[in-house]
C-alpha cells in the first residue's frame, strides 16, 4: 500500500503540474514564443545528460543511431513534439488556455480514431459512441457558434500522431526524449542566435526573475515526467487513465476563471458534449477491464507495476491514456518479436513459480492491445503469463 500511495501522489503531482503549464508560460510573457521554445529544448537536454548516466539507458541510444528506421522515426517524433510544444506556448501566451484545454481533452479520442485509421482497429460500440458524440462537439463549435478550433485541433491530432509515432519505435521514455532534445538543439540554438543577432533575445536582457524561469524550463519538462513514470510503474493503467483528465481540467478552470477567456454558450456546448463522450469512453475502458480480469489470476486482478510507458507528455499535458506509448526498450529481455528459441518463442515457455520473461510479457501486452483489454499491471509468474496468454489466444481465435 505504501508503494500505491507513493505512485498515486506522483501521478497526481505530474498532472497537476501539467495542468499549471499556463501560469509558467504567462509568466515568460514578455519573452517571444520561440525562445521559450529553443530554451525548452536546450535546458531538458542539459538535465536530461546530467540523468542519463543513473537511468542507463546508452543502449537505446546507441541502437537507434545503428538503425537509419528508428532514426528516421526520431527525427519525425522531434518534429512533432516540437511543434506541439510551440503551438501549445503560443496558444497560452495569446489567451487561448481555454482551446489548448480541449485540445489535450480530444486527445483521448483522437487515438481511437488513429487506432481505426491507421492501426485498423475495430472500435467497441460505446468506443464508437464517444468519437461520434465528440465529433458532434466540434461541429457545433463550427457550424452553431461559429469557432473552429485550430489550435485545440492541432494540439489534439499532433499529440495522438506523436504517440502513435512513439508507440510503434522501441525506444524506451528517458532515451526518447533526449534524443529529441538533442536533434532539436540545432534549431534552438539557430532560434536564439537569430534573436541575438536581432536584437530580441530576452535571456540575460531583461530581469533576473525571467533568467531564473528560462533557466528551470527543463525542471518543468523533465520533473512531470519523472513523476509520471513513477506513477507508471506503481498505479494500473485505469487509474493512470482517470489521472490524465486532471490536467486539461485544470486548463479549463484556469482559463474561464483567472484568465477570464470568454466562455460563450456555443463554446460551453461544445465541451459538455467533449466531457460526455470522455465519459463514455472511460466507462468503456474500466468496463472491459472489468469483463476480462474476473477470469484471471487474484495476483494480476491486484494492480501495480505496469511497462514503462512511452514519452509522455506533455508529455502529457494530460494526454495519453497511454496507453500511452508503451515500449520495453529499457528492458533488454523485453523483445518485441519474439523469436524462436525457448526464452523467446511464447508457446515453448515453461510454466512455474518464477516471475515471467520480459518475451511473456512482451507478448502479453501485444495480445491484451489486440483483445483490447488492459494488460497486467504487476509483474507475474511464468504460469499465471501463460494462463493469461492461452485466454487471450482462444478469444482472438489463435
Amino acid at each position: 500500500m505504501k508503494n500505491d500511495r507513493a505512485g498515486l501522489l506522483a501521478g497526481l503531482s505530474a498532472y497537476t503540474l501539467w495542468g499549471l503549464y499556463p501560469f509558467y508560460f504567462k509568466a515568460l510573457g514578455q519573452v517571444a514564443t520561440t525562445e521559450v521554445l529553443a530554451h525548452r529544448i536546450v535546458w531538458s537536454l542539459l538535465m536530461l545528460t546530467l540523468f542519463l548516466p543513473m537511468a542507463d539507458v546508452r543502449r537505446d541510444i546507441v541502437r537507434v543511431f545503428r538503425t537509419p528506421s528508428l532514426l528516421l522515426g526520431m527525427l519525425g517524433s522531434t518534429l512533432i513534439i516540437s511543434s506541439n510544444w510551440l503551438v501549445y506556448v503560443m496558444a497560452v501566451q495569446g489567451g487561448h488556455v481555454l482551446e489548448a484545454s480541449l485540445g489535450y481533452f480530444l486527445s483521448p479520442l483522437t487515438f481511437v480514431i488513429l487506432a481505426l485509421l491507421v492501426l485498423h482497429e475495430r472500435l467497441r460500440p460505446l468506443q464508437g459512441l464517444a468519437v461520434g458524440i465528440a465529433t458532434l462537439g466540434v461541429l457545433w463549435m463550427i457550424v452553431h457558434a461559429g469557432i473552429v478550433p485550430k489550435i485545440a485541433l492541432f494540439l489534439g491530432i499532433s499529440f495522438a500522431v506523436y504517440g502513435l509515432v512513439r508507440k510503434r519505435l522501441p525506444v524506451g521514455p528517458l532515451a526518447g526524449l533526449f534524443l529529441e532534445c538533442l536533434f532539436a538543439t540545432p534549431l534552438a540554438m539557430a532560434l536564439l542566435w537569430y534573436a541575438h543577432l536581432h536584437g530580441g533575445i530576452a535571456f540575460t536582457q531583461l530581469d533576473r526573475s525571467t533568467d531564473i524561469l528560462l533557466m528551470l524550463a527543463g525542471f518543468f519538462t523533465i520533473g512531470p515526467l519523472w513523476l509520471f513514470n513513477v506513477a507508471a510503474k506503481r498505479l494500473a493503467l485505469t487509474t493512470i487513465g482517470m489521472l490524465q483528465y486532471i490536467a486539461p481540467t485544470l486548463l479549463f478552470f484556469s482559463g474561464a476563471f483567472v484568465f477570464q477567456e470568454p466562455v460563450d454558450l456555443g463554446r460551453l456546448l461544445g465541451f459538455v458534449a467533449i466531457w460526455v463522450a470522455l465519459a463514455v469512453y472511460t466507462a468503456d475502458a474500466l468496463g472491459a477491464s472489468a469483463r476480462f480480469w474476473p477470469s484471471a489470476s487474484p495476483a494480476a486482478r491486484s494492480g501495480g507495476h505496469p511497462r514503462e510507458p512511452g514519452m509522455a507528455a506533455p508529455v502529457g499535458n494530460g494526454a495519453r491514456t497511454y496507453e500511452v506509448a508503451v515500449t520495453d526498450a529499457d528492458n533488454p529481455k523485453l523483445d518485441p518479436h519474439p523469436g524462436s528459441n525457448t526464452e523467446k518463442d511464447p508457446d515453448n515457455w515453461v510454466s512455474g513459480d518464477e516471475p515471467m520473461t520480459g518475451a511473456q510479457a512482451s507478448y502479453l501486452t501485444t495480445l491484451c492491445e489486440e483483445a483490447k483489454v488492459e494488460p497486467p499491471s504487476k509483474d507475474l509468474t511464468k504460469a499465471e503469463a501463460s494462463k493469461m496468454i492461452d485466454e487471450l489466444k482462444g478469444r482472438l481465435g489463435r
